[in-house]
């Protein structure tokens, strides 16, 4: 902390323009959330941000445009998410929060994922849902080796 400001460094590492393959993005998404299982840090819970765009669909001002039909949908499935994800947090663990291919930088030692302000806990579904739909099959194929 300086002047009630955190400040944190970070190394630099020189993007490489080659494609990042789903191979590899899977790869580095196992081995990041590998060292995150190994930091014990406190993070809110992913549903925080569900409770969050709940309120807002919840609140004609700060919605206005949403039609009664989509905010009774809306309001209802994201009820519903909280419901079963409070019930079972087992598997939880620290996330990326959002490891879209934007948060994903290809280096020379390989994919490296940044921009972490977005960290929390949660089942691993929930950041593999940020990710291309084919590193799903990339990953089953490497887990299943």
């Amino acid at each position: 902390m300086r002047d009630a400001f955190a400040v944190s460094l970070w190394t630099y590492y020189e993007p490489v323009g080659s494609e990042i393959t789903s191979a590899d993005y899977a790869d580095a998404f196992m081995r990041h959330h590998a060292a995150l299982r190994r930091i014990d840090l406190d993070a809110p819970h992913f549903t925080d941000r569900v409770a969050v765009a709940l309120r807002e669909v919840n609140d004609r001002e700060r919605s206005p445009d949403l039609p009664d039909s989509e905010r009774e949908f809306l309001s209802s499935t994201l009820s519903g998410l909280t419901a079963a994800f409070s019930r079972d947090q087992g598997g939880d663990q620290l996330l990326h929060g959002e490891p879209h291919p934007g948060n994903l930088l290809n280096t020379r030692r390989g994919p490296l994922f940044v921009d972490l302000a977005t960290c929390c806990r949660g089942p691993i579904e929930f950041d593999l849902a940020h990710a291309p739909e084919e590193v799903g099959s990339s990953m089953r194929e490497l887990t299943a080796i």
